[in-house]
C-alpha cells in the first residue's frame, strides 16, 4: 500500500491593527476648510473584511485638520501705459497674483497666466 501525505505550509498572517487612511481632499480650494482621515483595520485581507479583528478599545477618534483663512489666489490684470505717445509703440497686459500675502510671495499658486502684448502705430503731430 502507498500512503500519500499532503502538508500545507503554514503562513503567519500579519496581525490586524488600526492604521490611518490618506487625508481626504480639502473641503474648499482656499479660505477656511477642513480635511479628514479615518482609521482602517489593516494587516491582511481578513482584517479589511472583518474589522472586528482589530482591538476596538484602542481606537482613537477621527482626525480632522482645519485651515483658517487660507489665501484664495487669483490673477488681476491691467494694461500698462503705451511705450510711446506717437509712432510705433507697445503695451502689455500685466498680471498680478493677488489674494493675500501667500499669493504675492508665490505667484505659482495662481497658475499659468497668458502674457499679452499689443502693438500700434499712431501718427505723430506735425510741428
Amino acid at each position: 500500500t502507498t500512503t500519500t501525505t499532503t502538508t500545507t505550509p503554514t503562513t503567519t498572517a500579519k496581525p490586524c491593527s488600526w492604521n490611518w487612511s490618506e487625508w481626504t481632499a480639502w473641503s474648499t480650494t482656499c479660505g477656511n476648510g477642513e480635511r479628514k482621515r479615518f482609521l482602517q483595520c489593516t494587516g491582511n485581507p481578513s482584517c479589511i473584511s472583518n474589522p472586528y479583528q482589530c482591538n476596538f478599545a484602542t481606537v482613537p477618534s477621527i482626525q480632522v485638520e482645519t485651515r483658517k483663512n487660507g489665501d484664495c489666489c487669483y490673477w488681476t490684470t491691467e494694461w500698462s501705459a503705451w511705450s510711446t505717445t506717437c509712432g510705433a509703440g507697445t503695451r502689455s497686459l500685466v498680471s498680478t497674483c493677488t489674494g493675500g500675502p501667500t499669493c504675492t510671495a508665490n505667484p505659482n499658486l495662481c497658475g499659468w497666466a497668458d502674457r499679452v502684448m499689443e502693438r500700434r502705430i499712431l501718427p505723430c503731430p506735425t510741428p
